[in-house]
């Protein structure tokens, strides 16, 4: 019997037939990425599910009880997340923002306003990390800025 994920993979294969090269590059990039098959297994909507995993297993920011506001939440592997380690339920999202000693995690992409960003970043938290988790890919230029203890003026 063939399974949900080999036939997922067959499709993906017959239909790289029909794309362009960039296409073909790209799905048979993802048909080879270990991260795509564990999101497809462990029921994750995407492989930036591993991503938030890792830092938060790093830098432990994801806590029973915590708020969490996942801004631009699609296809919504964050938000999977967040509720599975903050409120099993899901009633915990959102609440406030950026309370006191609180922590922003910010995606972004490395270039010319990537200092700015880290500048105004580091005035307003007491604790300001750059991250690239193992599940970004190495030649993408995205980046994660860690905000920990926001300061209110």
């Amino acid at each position: 019997m063939i399974s949900g994920i080999q036939r997922r993979l067959f499709h993906a294969a017959a239909e790289l037939l029909k794309k362009t090269p960039a296409e073909q590059r790209w799905l048979s990039r993802q048909l080879q990425d270990p991260f795509v098959k564990s999101a497809q297994q462990q029921n994750y909507r995407c492989r930036s599910a591993f991503k938030l995993l890792e830092i938060d297993e790093k830098h432990g920011i994801l806590q029973k009880g915590f708020s969490v506001l996942d801004c631009g939440a699609a296809p919504g592997a964050w938000s999977q997340v967040a509720v599975n380690r903050v409120n099993a339920t899901g009633s915990g999202l959102a609440g406030r923002v950026l309370c006191p000693n609180g922590t922003l995690l910010c995606k972004f992409w490395d270039g010319a306003n990537t200092g700015l960003l880290q500048k105004r970043l580091i005035k307003l938290f007491g604790d300001v990390k750059i991250l690239k988790p193992s599940a970004s890919r190495k030649e993408s230029s995205e980046i994660y800025f860690l905000a920990k203890r926001f300061i209110r003026d």
